[in-house]
């Protein structure tokens, strides 16, 4: 287990939610639920484990956490999750099917419908999904509510009607009145205001266990639970959701240094997010807040109808024209949410931030020293990556400032005519800065290739036909395939493995060698 990870641990909260596990490249490799994630995601740490749980143990080197409202969430959220990514380890879940729903149909005479596709009841009261199995709450909410329970509707009464569970609209005709306050009785229990009921259930239960049938005290017990999970479920999202596509994003603020959640959501159900702690260089959190969503919506085709922030967005709405930004009503569960995961998610993060962010700034110092630029802004690194020297792939990642910046990835796919890796990095290099030429983009402060001094001098070819002049260097492996050494104007300066420089290069040579290879494998469906 590294530091990092060991670290991260302790600050686990104690509450219900999902967790995600991720190998070292940042890959989700599984997510799970918990009613309590210290407790749970402790006990993946244990002597004993099964030989599944070992392997994915194994590969564990980080992992995040989604604080939810209540364990019903968690259960809907793991699953929206697992669909979205489908993580290595989560081979059980991977295809499961959705959650049921009850539906209120939108009819002259209305019923409940037990659905796992409620997108065909337009204009319908649809409450759910429900993770736990809520067909008891459907079947108690049909002795409860008097609806008709035929379909279609029948042309006399039945037993129903007789034991007053039934207005039998078939032989009477029912004020439209009479519906809505019925309707409205139902959206009352769904948003959790039945403490009456609950204490006539529990009264039952007495009753039950004086008569010792304790079968169906159990049964009613069971009823008066799956109730009460549904106080705070997912569905209390008030006039949050008026769009099918919403943003929520929080912020937390402590020190010198800020937590941003944005959560997005469609029909009601979290579909990804985005977390980043970043240190505050400006007393205006506003242009902050600005900076993150610009900087977010930029690299999306398909923006949300919807963005709840707690700013003035006018700046940012002249940007992005499409999306209805608003303020959160800071009462609403889901908005606390969201904001108590801004906050776990600093606990969990500051330490680590804190310490990546030493070793970027600390490597970036000892390699400008090195270069003789003191300026190291925009770092491109490149690899090949090839399958029996079949077909051959070149990749490269961009850091600015040290950071990833994923959006300006590259990858460059080679013809048959290239066949050793010295071309390839020639060919990605010339493809990646004419392209710069064309579009004016500026140019990177360094250039680092996988390799010694072949690679670099291929790397200068072709900067020498664009005439371009920038630095390259060379991380350059010995017998065993470790870095080992900087190649650098004919120079070798040999790293040191416990320094900042090595941690920082070979997060980069990590970074772009990950990126080359799942572009080959993505690209040959491997």
């Amino acid at each position: 287990m590294n530091i990092i990870l060991s670290e991260k641990l302790k600050n686990i909260p104690k509450l219900p939610g999902c967790y995600i596990w991720k190998d070292k490249y940042g890959e989700i490799i599984y997510i799970g639920k918990a009613k309590n994630l210290f407790n749970r995601m402790h006990q993946y740490f244990d002597v004993k484990k099964d030989s599944k749980t070992k392997q994915l143990v194994e590969n564990i080197a980080d992992f995040d956490c989604i604080v939810t409202q209540n364990e019903n969430e968690s259960l809907v959220l793991e699953s929206n999750l697992i669909a979205k990514h489908k993580p290595k380890y989560n081979v059980l879940l991977r295809y499961a099917s959705g959650y049921p729903y009850i539906v209120l149909t939108n009819e002259k005479n209305p019923h409940f419908i037990y659905t796992k596709d409620p997108s065909s009841f337009k204009n319908s009261n649809i409450y759910g999904p429900f993770a736990i199995n809520k067909f008891n709450i459907f079947k108690f909410l049909n002795q409860l509510f008097p609806f008709r329970k035929c379909s279609p509707l029948k042309k006399e009464k039945c037993l129903y009607y007789d034991i007053g569970e039934c207005l039998a609209p078939c032989i009477n005709n029912i004020d439209t009145q009479i519906y809505a306050k019925l309707k409205k009785e139902v959206a009352n229990f769904f948003r959790g205001d039945n403490k009456i009921l609950l204490s006539s259930l529990e009264n039952k239960i007495k009753d039950y266990n004086k008569d010792l049938n304790f079968e169906q005290s159990a049964k009613i017990n069971e009823l008066i639970n799956d109730i009460k999970l549904l106080k705070s479920d997912s569905i209390k999202g008030g006039n949050i959701f008026n769009n099918a596509e919403t943003d929520i994003l929080g912020f937390y603020v402590y020190s010198k240094y800020i937590t941003i959640s944005l959560f997005s959501y469609k029909n009601k159900k979290i579909f990804s997010k985005h977390q980043q702690i970043s240190e505050i260089s400006t007393n205006d959190i506003t242009d902050i807040i600005e900076v993150f969503l610009i900087q977010y919506y930029s690299t999306f085709n398909a923006l949300p109808k919807k963005c709840i922030v707690d700013i003035d967005a006018n700046n940012i709405s002249t940007i992005f024209k499409d999306i209805k930004f608003g303020k959160p009503v800071k009462t609403n569960l889901i908005y606390k949410t969201i904001l108590k995961n801004c906050e776990e998610f600093y606990k969990l993060n500051i330490n680590s931030f804190k310490y990546k962010m030493d070793i970027i700034n600390n490597g970036l110092a000892e390699l400008s020293a090195i270069v003789n630029n003191e300026t190291l802004k925009e770092i491109n690194i490149f690899d090949i990556s090839n399958f029996f020297n079949s077909e051959k792939i070149g990749g490269m990642v961009c850091a600015i400032n040290g950071i990833f910046k994923k959006k300006l990835y590259k990858t460059y796919v080679m013809s048959n005519d290239i066949k050793s890796d010295f071309d390839a990095i020639n060919y990605s290099v010339y493809k990646e800065y004419s392209s710069r030429i064309k579009k004016n983009m500026p140019m990177p402060n360094l250039i680092i290739v996988d390799g010694a001094v072949l690679q670099i001098n291929a790397a200068i070819k072709a900067l020498k036909l664009l005439n371009l002049n920038i630095n390259v260097i060379g991380l350059a492996k010995n017998d065993y395939h470790q870095t080992e050494y900087i190649c650098f104007n004919n120079q070798t300066i040999q790293l040191d493995k416990s320094t900042d420089l090595f941690k920082f290069l070979f997060n980069l040579q990590e970074e772009v060698h990950h990126h080359a290879i799942s572009s080959f494998k993505k690209r040959n469906k491997y």
